[in-house]
């Protein structure tokens, strides 16, 4: 299970990535937008993430628009809820750093989203 928490003091967003070989263009599938309010919490997937596999990645933005997780990974999204292989893009996307998560043999992961 991968279960995001916004401690922040803002309502955040989060997308995620996971490797699925053979995803069209790619091989990972990059899904979002889970919003959160503050101190609330959502599982993005309900699997064991090491069945899975070891490594997800994330972004996620406050919507104060200063507040960001974000990682080297960079791939294009949009804003309305989505769910597309890892390079696909149309006029309306934007590049996004996901931020890797090595979750080695770990089954569930909490990421709490902090200042």
């Amino acid at each position: 299970m991968l279960q995001f928490v916004n401690k922040y003091t803002t309502t955040v967003q989060v997308t995620i990535m996971w490797y699925t070989p053979g995803c069209d263009d790619g091989n990972w599938t990059k899904k979002g937008w889970w919003v959160l309010n503050p101190g609330q919490s959502a599982i993005v997937h309900g699997e064991d993430l090491a069945d899975i596999n070891r490594y997800w990645c994330y972004f996620a933005s406050g919507w104060d628009g200063t507040s960001f997780w974000s990682g080297p990974i960079s791939r294009h999204v949009i804003f309305p809820p989505f769910e597309w292989c890892e390079f696909r893009a149309n006029t309306t996307s934007v590049p996004v750093g996901y931020r890797i998560l090595d979750c080695d043999d770990i089954d569930d992961l909490i990421v709490e989203l902090t200042p």
